[in-house]
């Protein structure tokens, strides 16, 4: 980074901490909370799980922030209140709320600058094996050590974990005290727990589901197309014979990867569903690196661990938190090949690692958070 790039990042941050400082002066609410997901442009997450709960709550006003008329449209169809970011009226919102609840960061509802005073609280995006947040930097100068305690005395910050042990990890991702974490789950979970009807299976009724859900490399950038990760033809031929279909749902920063349709793997369109619906639709999980697997724990199913470019990327993305090998519940195949031998056993009933999956189960989860969670999340929030 330049100089003159460095030195705008931090007039940037000093100007933020006056900003807090005015708005601290504002008066808040503490029943008005603020909702936003994924910088502002999507319905999703945490939060959506969370707002889904408490939208219509006797005592309390919901508001989702959005940058996107498509998700203003959707919860004004469903008659929820919503703002779009950057209007007066989310100014208004923002200066007066007493809560802020986010997904990735404070921007996923607004500028940092308008919510001094407030509480503000992190249900971030799924509880990672590999390397995030604070756990990425190099160690912080004085500087933004400063910085950071400033934005701490001018608002209350906070972060939910899963377990005890996830929250000690969080202490040192989000650079919290540990009084600031609080072992509350995570609401997304909650669909796994309620009464529905699965879309996914609704559209492959009698078939069983394999869904392959990898994160994502170097910001979005992947060095592989997907047909030479999956050799479409082969697992097509694979599934049919098998009465299966294989569901194939790429990260969010992934651009789609245009691909041959074939009738048993699909490429899932992005916002097609949310990642609850796909994983709870799944009778089978195949991922590499991504946080879902921790979520897909809950529902105690056959995992498999797709680990192509395991040296890759552990050289040119990032390092992991835990020793990869004896955290996944699951087998960890570096081919095509090994992938789908392991999918073919699982297929015909073998489950070997049942046993890890309750132990990583009993690691990232406490017994109170495998049920749902969003009742005791709003009640913790508009106590804080």
């Amino acid at each position: 980074m330049s100089a003159a790039a460095k030195f705008g990042k931090r007039l940037k941050a000093v100007l933020e901490i006056c900003g807090m400082a005015l708005s601290s002066l504002s008066p808040r609410r503490s029943d008005l909370v603020l909702f936003g997901s994924w910088f502002g442009n999507r319905y999703d997450d945490n939060p959506r799980f969370l707002h889904e709960y408490a939208a219509g709550r006797p005592g309390v006003r919901c508001v989702w922030m959005t940058r996107s008329a498509q998700v203003r449209e959707r919860l004004e169809a469903k008659g929820q209140e919503v703002c779009m970011m950057g209007t007066p009226k989310a100014l208004g919102l923002l200066l007066r709320a007493g809560r802020v609840v986010y997904s990735v960061g404070p921007g996923d509802v607004g500028p940092l600058a308008a919510m001094g005073g407030a509480v503000i609280v992190n249900l971030w995006h799924g509880v990672p094996i590999k390397r995030v947040g604070a756990l990425l930097e190099e160690k912080p100068s004085r500087f933004w050590d400063w910085i950071r305690r400033a934005r701490s005395r001018l608002s209350r910050i906070y972060a939910f974990s899963t377990s005890e042990q996830v929250s000690q990890l969080y202490g040192r991702v989000f650079r919290l005290d540990q009084s600031h974490i609080l072992d509350l789950g995570q609401s997304r979970t909650d669909y796994f727990f309620s009464d529905h009807l699965n879309p996914l299976r609704q559209a492959w009724p009698g078939k069983r589901i394999i869904l392959y859900m990898p994160t994502f490399r170097q910001m979005g950038k992947q060095r592989r197309d997907m047909q030479s990760v999956l050799d479409h033809a082969a697992l097509d031929a694979f599934c049919a014979d098998r009465g299966v279909v294989f569901l194939i749902k790429e990260h969010y920063y992934v651009s789609p990867t245009d691909s041959e349709r074939y009738e048993n793997v699909v490429h899932v369109q992005d916002g097609a569903y949310s990642a609850q619906e796909l994983l709870d639709a799944a009778d089978i999980l195949v991922t590499d690196y991504s946080s879902c697997f921790v979520d897909y724990l809950l529902l105690d199913r056959p995992q498999v661990f797709y680990a192509y470019d395991y040296d890759d990327y552990k050289d040119r993305d990032r390092d992991f938190i835990f020793d990869y090998s004896k955290t996944v519940p699951g087998r960890v195949c570096r081919s095509f090949d090994g992938l789908v031998q392991e999918l073919d056993a699982i297929l015909g009933g073998s489950d070997a690692f049942a046993g890890k999956r309750r132990e990583m189960t009993d690691f990232y989860f406490s017994p109170s958070n495998r049920g749902p969670v969003a009742a005791k999340q709003l009640e913790t929030i508009l106590e804080l």
